[in-house]
């Protein structure tokens, strides 16, 4: 069994509120909800406006599929309007 966690520390320049920030990052969380079979939730940052700090953890018989399905959610999250993604980070278990 293979347990992998990913750490995003995103920035979101353009907003300006606690509640527009919660708005941006719950309509991220619910698409990657809705697009792959992760446990994700915001773990850092929640009373920051323009910071966010996402945890998301997947489990698999192996790597790769993890792998494969992490580098596609970053690239979502790198695509995202009004969502700076300033680092990554793997926690392998």
């Amino acid at each position: 069994m293979t347990v992998i966690g990913l750490k995003l520390d995103l920035y979101l320049p353009g907003v300006t509120s606690l509640k527009e920030k919660r708005r941006l990052i719950k309509s991220l969380l619910d698409k990657i909800d809705n697009k792959y079979n992760v446990a994700i939730a915001e773990i850092d940052s929640q009373d920051l406006w323009q910071r966010s700090m996402i945890g998301i953890v997947s489990v698999s018989n192996s790597r790769k599929p993890i792998e494969r399905t992490f580098t596609s959610l970053i690239e979502l999250v790198d695509q995202k309007s009004g969502i700076e993604l300033m680092k990554t980070e793997r926690i392998y278990y």
